[in-house]
């Protein structure tokens, strides 16, 4: 598991997590790129659209499967 975070803004977080996220599924490793930014840029960085997102698993208890979605070969949000 690794983790991408800090509570400033502009520091790269997104950028960083997508690019790591891209560059592991290109490896061939299975990657689920999890954005806990209200924002959603993850998913706009990727150019993907979804009607659910992590709200709809943690407050509304959608299973979490329900909830991902796939953008590449071996990467899901």
């Amino acid at each position: 598991m690794l983790a991408v975070f800090n509570h400033k803004g502009g520091t790269g977080k997104t950028t960083s997590a997508v690019s790591v996220a891209a560059g592991l599924a290109l490896a061939g490793k299975r990657v689920l790129l999890v954005d806990t930014d209200a924002q959603g840029n993850v998913a706009v960085s990727l150019g993907a659209t979804s009607e659910r997102s992590l709200y709809h698993v943690l407050v509304m208890g959608l299973g979490i499967q329900q909830a991902v979605k796939s953008v590449r070969e071996n990467l899901d949000l």
